[in-house]
């Protein structure tokens, strides 16, 4: 154990009843498979730590609860420990109270008993008393994890002001000298200017973090905290950090857990996420106040301390990818190998989940592959009854996923057999699919004769054709009748990359009339053909989309997670780097398989998906020369 955290341990203060014990530190050369096995168990271990920290203790919060203090609280059930609370000097009424408690942290080295202060947000009547804390508190630094309103509610008063204007808060005025604006935060300077005198902080509001829920990623925490250090290297801290939320428990139990165990692992051989948000427990009830908060604290860390980035601004990315063309053993190359690697070991399929479904005796000749079945509680639900299916449900080998900024952006499926394309259209009917995004392979031809499903399922082990997928689109001109709906297929065309896109027109009794398009990748190209194809049907996507209401995407291949997969992400990918000018290879396929594990199946189309975006941005790069920047 290392002297820091020593330390912490020695200062941890002294608890009056009956807590639970301690854990032991985990050994960073053991901190991977220790945390696959918590995640893999059921119940989950991260489960049984969360529900063993130390709960609220009302008892030690007489101060909050008087009656001219009640007022103050943004929340009547979370309140600061008489032992551990921010006194103020002075107020407006003369009373020391403000619902805010410190916290220790690491601060170069040096384990600090008041290096943070956790706080809730503002209400409108306490402002004044918010800035005088951080007047008194020398406080160069202000971390807001929330925006002002969240789903129509307030969350915290506006307490700063805007760039380039004045404020008077009437212990003080401030002045709002700069702003810039980032992906996932806005960074301010504000001047806070006290009679004769003046002082300058730094005020961080992240932008896309909800309330009692984690981000994508830890990276813009990271961020946050290398610009803060760099603030601070030259410096000799005389204040604490403020951290703030709503409640100024979870969001911002989150956030300092995490500067805190980074900070002792840049001088420690163990790790301890138990101990340290404990410790901070018996500082301010409910720090990190749900159980996803606690596992994503130790996902983070594994991340940071295997890989220390994911995220990459534009030109970063560029100047990567070029040095990875002239030589395939370089650093980056290898990186990327190393992140596949890790996707594995942090996204295990989880014991919990379910796939009832798909294994009944009814539905299993309609799994191509018997180890590739849909979680339960992400499977679309069939509402129209497949037509030519002699054991009709509710069920189709298919998951839903999201995209970068849309839930349920996607409906990946294996390619359907010839006993499921009845299935395949119901799914395309009952979700109002507009786009198929479908990718063949060295065993299937894009045109030949339609050939209709049977009506008798053929037994898995008579059927080696199971493997081949089965056409569902009728030729040019021709017109498939389902009952309920019919397929007419009105152009066909070749475009450049190996790519046929087909038009189609969908008449539904229930639904109505709608035109489609099916996007046909030819499977049998080059990985670098390939990477190009799926990129240029990415953005033909995203126009028909825009044209056509936006409905989920349909993609299928052989096995509905391989190419699949790959198309969901560069599409994600783009996604992301239009909007943040960022690239995250890394998060976009963790969180595709949140939902289904097996998702981008090989090291080969993860680095797929690289190449893909490598492509794009060359393809853009006059536009994304403004972006040098980033």
């Amino acid at each position: 154990m290392s002297s820091a955290q020593k330390s912490f341990v020695k200062r941890t203060p002294p608890l009056k009843g009956k807590w639970p014990q301690k854990r032991n530190p985990i050994r960073l050369n053991e901190f991977l498979t220790c945390y696959q096995r918590m995640a893999s168990s059921d119940p989950s271990e991260f489960t049984t730590e969360y529900l063993d920290l130390p709960a609220s203790d009302i008892s030690r919060c007489k101060v909050a609860n008087t009656e001219s203090n009640k007022k103050k609280n943004r929340f009547k059930n979370i309140l600061p420990y008489d032992d551990c609370r921010v006194k103020l000097n002075s107020s407006l009424d003369g009373s020391d109270y403000i619902n805010a408690s410190y916290i220790q942290g690491v601060f170069k080295g040096v384990v600090n008993e008041r290096l943070y202060i956790a706080t809730q947000g503002p209400l409108e009547h306490t402002i004044p008393d918010f800035w005088q804390m951080i007047w008194e508190q020398n406080s160069p630094v202000i971390v807001m994890l929330t925006n002002p309103i969240e789903k129509r509610k307030v969350k915290c008063a506006q307490y700063w002001p805007e760039q380039g204007t004045y404020r008077d808060v009437q212990v003080m005025k401030l002045q709002g000298v700069e702003e810039n604006v980032e992906p996932f935060y806005v960074a301010r300077k504000i001047k806070m200017i006290k009679g004769n005198e003046w002082r300058t902080l730094m005020h961080y509001q992240f932008t896309s973090w909800d309330d009692k829920a984690t981000l994508e990623t830890a990276m813009p925490i990271w961020q946050v905290l290398d610009e803060i250090g760099q603030e601070l290297q030259h410096k000799d801290l005389q204040g604490s950090l403020t951290i703030h939320c709503s409640a100024g428990i979870g969001r911002t139990g989150t956030f300092i857990a995490l500067a805190v165990l980074r900070s002792l692992l840049f001088h420690a051989s163990e790790v301890n996420v138990y101990n340290i948000v404990f410790d901070m427990r018996t500082r301010r009830m409910s720090m990190v106040q749900i159980e996803e908060q606690y596992k994503f604290i130790y996902e983070s860390l594994v991340i940071w301390y295997l890989l220390k980035q994911t995220s990459f601004r534009v030109s970063g990315f560029r100047r990567d990818m070029k040095d990875w063309w002239r030589n395939v053993k370089t650093a980056q190359r290898k990186r990327t190998e190393d992140e596949f690697r890790l996707l594995g070991f942090i996204c295990p399929p989880k014991r919990c989940r379910t796939t009832q479904a798909g294994e009944l005796p009814e539905n299993r000749d309609k799994n191509r592959f018997p180890n590739l079945i849909p979680v339960d509680e992400h499977r679309p639900l069939l509402m129209t009854k497949p037509p030519y299916d002699s054991n009709p449900n509710n069920y189709i080998n298919a998951c839903f996923h999201h995209s970068f900024q849309k839930k349920n952006a996607f409906l990946a499926t294996q390619s359907p057999l010839n006993t499921t394309v009845g299935a395949f259209w119901s799914l395309i009917v009952d979700y109002n699919v507009c786009s198929i995004v479908e990718f063949t392979d060295q065993n299937q031809k894009v045109y030949r004769t339609i050939s209709f499903p049977l009506q008798t399922v053929v037994p898995l082990y008579l059927s080696l054709s199971r493997l081949k997928p089965e056409k569902y689109c009728p030729l040019p001109g021709y017109e498939i009748n389902y009952g309920l709906f019919s397929v007419i297929c009105t152009t066909s065309k070749d475009s450049q990359h190996r790519i046929l896109q087909r038009r189609l027109t969908l008449h539904s009794k229930q639904k109505g009339t709608r035109e489609m398009k099916i996007f046909s990748v030819d499977g049998r190209q080059t990985q670098d053909d390939l990477a190009q194809s799926i990129t240029t049907v990415a953005n033909n996507v995203q126009e028909w989309q825009r044209d056509t209401g936006n409905g989920p995407i349909v993609v299928h291949c052989q096995n509905g997670v391989g190419l699949s997969g790959c198309f969901m992400a560069i599409y994600s990918a783009i996604d992301r780097l239009n909007a943040q000018h960022m690239i995250d290879v890394f998060t976009t396929v963790r969180k595709l398989r949140e939902t289904r594990p097996q998702v981008v199946d090989s090291l080969e189309r993860y680095m797929m998906i690289y190449e893909a975006l490598n492509a794009y941005l060359i393809h853009t790069e006059q536009s994304y020369s403004n972006f040098h920047d980033f």
